[in-house]
């Protein structure tokens, strides 16, 4: 896993043909001030039931690293770039690791599952395609 630290994050999601995508919109959106780079990912587990959401689905999802002064609709987004050739199983692999880090609903495990702040709008595994430098 690459460990960044970055002001923020503008995403798009896309159902079009990604290499018509990266071809056009991607150059598009890196032009904007305070873009400072692009990832794009597959979708490697569309249409999944085992979790929560609220969004409509798609096949992939464009991630624009972005600084202080980049503006956008505000949201939130918890991201986990990990280096895996396996992205849904490193995913699956998560909670358990956690759990046996934090131990079973121990008042820790508590505060990481339920946190307060937590509103889980979509869940799901994205593999990445490519990236901008």
């Amino acid at each position: 896993m690459e460990d960044r630290i970055t002001a923020g994050l503008y995403l798009e999601l896309t159902d079009g043909p990604i290499d018509a995508y990266t071809a056009r919109r991607v150059p598009e959106v890196l032009t904007l001030d305070g873009v400072t780079r692009a990832t794009w990912w597959e979708n490697v587990r569309r249409d999944r039931d085992d979790l929560p959401r609220k969004l409509p689905e798609f096949s992939y999802l464009a991630v624009y690293e972005v600084d202080a002064g980049f503006r956008a609709p505000a949201r939130f987004m918890h991201f986990y770039e990990m280096d895996t050739d396996d992205p849904e199983r490193a995913f699956t692999a998560m909670t358990p690791l956690v759990t046996e880090l934090l131990g079973a609903d121990t008042p820790e495990w508590r505060r990481w599952a339920h946190h307060p702040a937590l509103r889980i709008m979509y869940v799901n595994t994205f593999r990445r395609l490519g990236q901008t430098p």
